[in-house]
């Protein structure tokens, strides 16, 4: 499955995985810089995604505690 197509969760779960196949010491070492790659990517994307929601969140919160409420439109990312 490509990244791109992933949600947040199925990156996690994908980390999870390359995590524990490199922990298993089953691969040979093209195979662990492959597994490393992946990992950095998705490691990369999930905290681009995490800091994107932070942002959000602290939008919402500022306007809680201000008393006002606005419709924020924020684009789509691609995670």
């Amino acid at each position: 499955m490509e990244s791109d197509s992933m949600t947040f969760e199925e990156k996690l779960q994908r980390l999870e995985q390359i995590i524990q196949q490199m922990d298993s010491d089953q691969a040979n070492l093209d195979e662990a810089l492959e597994l490393y790659e992946q990992g950095s990517a998705l490691l990369s994307q999930c905290q681009k995604h995490l800091t994107s929601v932070r942002g959000k969140i602290e939008l919402i919160r500022d306007g809680e505690s201000q008393g006002e409420y606005t419709q924020e439109n924020f684009p789509r990312e691609s995670t």
